[in-house]
């Protein structure tokens, strides 16, 4: 049952090594979320290195995306609650985690930073604007913003 070919056994359903049972949902988000965080740390000690900081977050969305994205699909399509409820979980976990992530002023600086670096002329366009792309976003949650324009903004998010 949707093992794309091999048996879900051997290849975890949606083909995610290790998603036997509807528990191992949150352990590989947990999992995900942990090498995110590792990554991240890793790169927020090269403040000024924009290539560094784009293949961290690109590293980091394809380990949350390949979590999240399946449990997506779980939670609104497959046929049994226990699945439904524990990709409902993964979810959750991993968006809290964007969540914070969104919120991490030492990550906004090094987006900063790494906009203004000398460094950037090497970068591609694409490259470029995933570093711009992901400063917004944090603006939009408000990490740029301080005492009460800060809270006011997380009060309504």
């Amino acid at each position: 049952f949707w093992g794309f070919g091999k048996r879900v056994e051997e290849s975890g359903l949606l083909c995610l090594p290790g998603l036997h049972k509807p528990p191992n949902f949150l352990q590989l988000a947990e999992t995900a979320v942990r090498d995110a965080e590792a990554i991240l740390k890793d790169a927020n000690t090269s403040p000024g290195r924009p290539r560094v900081l784009v293949n961290a977050l690109d590293s980091v969305s394809n380990l949350l995306c390949k979590v999240a994205d399946s449990a997506e699909l779980i939670r609104n399509v497959h046929p049994k609650r226990e699945w439904r409820d524990a990709a409902d979980q993964a979810v959750v976990r991993v968006s809290s985690f964007i969540d914070s992530v969104n919120l991490d002023e030492t990550l906004y600086e090094s987006l900063r930073s790494s906009e203004n670096s000398s460094e950037l002329g090497s970068l591609t366009e694409e490259e470029k604007i995933v570093l711009k792309n992901m400063r917004e976003a944090m603006e939009q949650q408000g990490v740029h913003l301080t005492g009460d324009a800060k809270n006011e903004c997380l009060f309504l998010l």
